[in-house]
């Protein structure tokens, strides 16, 4: 097979020399206007290839959606595998001690395992909903790429992550026997009770939106635990959810929430690092809403948006202005009020 970057057959795409870094390779195939998955050329105008179906290509996320080369799970957490020189069936056993998805990055990082073990068969589906889970058939390993969806069963009145029900043991049973991995780019979780080690079954770095409506958490879970794991989150909503922001959530957002373009999310107070939030949404054109608690009145906000440290870093603007593509909206849906602010 001929590398995807250069056309060569004298090396894999892995080892291209001609293109080495990924910027270096990403920019070579949009300038040629070749699709990432099929090579095949498309227009300009389309952000991606309208011929090529969509397979599975990335190894180290199982992602449909790019190369392996152009992972940001790779970009984040670049496989380090050490090979160990060692006889074929010392190489097995150790090789085993790996789950299945680690055991691609290993393939990756050294082809020649195969000459020694087989990889399990893999199943990539692009959706899953949760609500009715069935375990896998025939112990198949499947990794979910596309949208994972837990929310309410208005059908037969059952929580799904409740212990209880079949669906919640059906899930804990596929994930701990690793033959359930969840690499979704879109998470939806509605309605649900969920203890914190559940959720982080549900996410990963390659989740790009998240949003969450009428969740519990248990125990309490912070705005900065959840950022930390969700390095290319884009999305990132909280409705009727609270997690703990303290008075720090600003920080936390702009160390570790840098792809953040929009956020929404339940706040006790306005307490919060004023300045730097007002630099962050200017800087990166983000939207951010806030609910606040209700028992903060409309008068209550918008005194406190009245004072000084609010006026010197954001101004007033009406929700019809043309100036709010980016803007701070500060309400509470049960006690109708509404404040859009943007950045000075």
């Amino acid at each position: 097979m001929s590398c995807i970057f250069c056309d060569s057959v004298e090396h894999l795409t892995q080892n291209c020399d001609k293109y080495v870094t990924d910027v270096e390779r990403n920019r070579h195939l949009f300038a040629i206007n070749t699709c990432k998955h099929c090579k095949s050329s498309y227009d300009k105008y389309y952000t991606f290839c309208i011929k090529c179906e969509p397979i599975t290509k990335c190894f180290s996320c199982f992602s449909r959606q790019h190369h392996t080369f152009f992972c940001p799970v790779r970009e984040s957490h670049p496989p380090k595998w050490f090979v160990p020189k060692i006889d074929q069936a010392l190489f097995k056993r150790f090789f085993n001690m790996f789950d299945p998805l680690e055991q691609y990055s290993f393939v990756i990082s050294d082809p020649e395992a195969l000459n020694y073990v087989k990889l399990k068969k893999v199943k990539v589906r692009s959706d899953i909903n949760y609500t009715n889970f069935q375990k896998p058939f025939n112990d198949d390993i499947v990794v979910v790429d596309g949208d994972a969806k837990f929310q309410y069963s208005s059908d037969n009145g059952l929580i799904l992550f409740d212990s209880s029900s079949d669906a919640y043991f059906n899930f804990i049973e596929a994930v701990s026997n690793k033959l359930l991995f969840i690499k979704a780019q879109t998470v939806t979780l509605k309605s649900v009770n969920l203890t914190c080690k559940d959720f982080y079954y549900m996410i990963s770095p390659i989740t790009k939106v998240l949003k969450c409506d009428k969740i519990v958490f248990t125990p309490d879970i912070s705005f900065a635990e959840i950022v930390k794991k969700l390095p290319n989150v884009e999305i990132l909503s909280f409705y009727r959810t609270y997690i703990e922001t303290e008075n720090t959530w600003v920080d936390d957002l702009k160390i570790y929430g840098r792809t953040i373009v929009s956020l929404e999310m339940d706040v006790k107070d306005l307490v919060f690092n004023v300045k730097d939030l007002a630099e962050i949404i200017k800087t990166k054109r983000m939207r951010v809403s806030l609910h606040l608690d209700v028992f903060v009145s409309g008068i209550e906000a918008k005194s406190i948006l009245m004072t000084e440290e609010f006026l010197n870093y954001f101004k007033f603007t009406p929700p019809t202005s043309s100036s709010t593509f980016y803007f701070l909206h500060i309400y509470n849906p049960l006690r109708n009020y509404n404040y859009y602010l943007t950045p000075i």
